[in-house]
């Protein structure tokens, strides 16, 4: 199902749907009706190895309970609720990853049809609360949450197997986005790193739009493991990244993303190769989606760079305070705190009856928020 098919069924649901909350529902129940027509066919495939990224990548359905889509995104809702113990739909919208500048998307703030805002940290508050009143929770790096893929024994196996293993995350393509850039320095890079530092093994993680386009052959040419975390609905995505992140010694990447201050939050090193990347697309909105040019935006992503660009087998206090500034990483909550929070926004949102322009009022009650932290 191309993208440009799912813009259509999207842009049909607004005309047709009477609010955003109905357009959501209406979403999952068409994701939702497509997996239950093809279960036995997903149910025939068994996956044995999590290296085996061919077997990973045949799953094309995937069955949601949330009511927002966008929560079981690579496999954080399933994770948060799975810590937490908690088995209702989240009712609130999770941003995906960290997000630099003024980056906003209507349908997951003041207009999103749900009670409030999960992201990673505090800051990111100073860009949402100008346009919405909604309480936001800010929980730390989501990955922190997930169950590892492998068993404690697999992992170390694996570290014996593989010897010093370098873990490198490439800039990656999107829905209707094609990153690029100059392969052949990157490998370079690659190569400078494990031969000075004498690793063993070299992992690069691909996102599975990459794959598609056939980019792990120029990883497999140089015979480094190309592993890939899944299709981004899938359930298991985060818990493979925790893993291959876990069997790393170090890791590397060509530009600022979500993957390095997962890395620093499992305690992983990381240096980033300054590289220029740029993208292409046929879609005006995917393009929208992903880009984030605005000058705030790239101040922000070259705080967290310069404190990377130096290979260092010791995470510093400066980069762990950088990750603490954009991905929360004393945010971190307990089980019973998860659920808390997660409890309170199913509160509102069923005292609210479930209309938008009553959420705030009932927020700032069940919530315990004065006035002036909701402006």
């Amino acid at each position: 199902m191309n993208l440009a098919f799912k813009q259509k069924i999207k842009a049909l649901l607004t005309l047709f749907c009477r609010n955003e909350l109905q357009k959501k529902r209406c979403l999952i129940f068409y994701n939702n009706f497509f997996y239950f027509m093809n279960r036995k066919k997903e149910a025939k495939i068994v996956e044995q190895d999590l290296f085996d990224y061919e077997t990973i990548l045949k799953h094309k359905y995937f069955h949601c309970d949330e009511y927002y889509k966008a929560n079981i995104l690579y496999g954080i809702a399933p994770s948060l609720k799975k810590y937490a113990g908690y088995h209702k739909p989240i009712k609130a919208c999770i941003e995906h990853g960290v997000f630099f500048g003024k980056s906003q998307i209507a349908i997951e703030s003041y207009d999103s049809g749900l009670p409030g805002i999960i992201n990673f940290a505090e800051q990111r508050k100073e860009y949402l609360r100008p346009i919405t009143r909604k309480p936001i929770t800010s929980i730390g790096p989501y990955i922190c949450y997930a169950n590892d893929y492998c068993s404690e024994s697999e992992i170390h196996n694996y570290k014996i197997k593989f010897g010093k293993t370098l873990l490198v995350f490439p800039t990656h393509s999107a829905e209707g986005v094609i990153s690029h850039f100059d392969y052949d320095e990157l490998i370079r890079c690659i190569e400078k790193i494990k031969v000075e530092h004498e690793f063993r093994t070299v992992l690069v993680c691909l996102y599975y739009k990459d794959i598609e386009l056939g980019r792990n052959k120029l990883y497999e040419k140089q015979n480094y493991i190309v592993v890939c975390a899944g299709k981004r609905e899938d359930p298991n995505f985060l818990s493979r990244q925790k893993s291959f992140i876990n069997i790393a010694d170090y890791t590397v990447s060509n530009a600022v993303g979500t993957h390095l201050g997962y890395c620093i939050a499992l305690n992983k090193p990381h240096m980033l190769i300054n590289q220029h990347t740029s993208y292409s697309t046929d879609s005006k909105m995917a393009g929208s989606q992903i880009a984030e040019n605005e000058d705030e935006a790239i101040i922000n992503k070259r705080e967290v760079q310069r404190e990377f660009l130096t290979y260092s087998e010791i995470i510093t206090e400066q980069q762990k305070k950088v990750c603490d500034k954009y991905w929360g990483l004393t945010n971190i909550k307990l089980p019973d705190e998860l659920y808390d929070i997660f409890d309170r926004y199913d509160q509102v949102y069923r005292k609210a009856n479930h209309k938008e322009k009553l959420y705030v009022r009932e927020a700032e009650v069940i919530f315990g928020l004065d006035s002036r932290e909701m402006r």
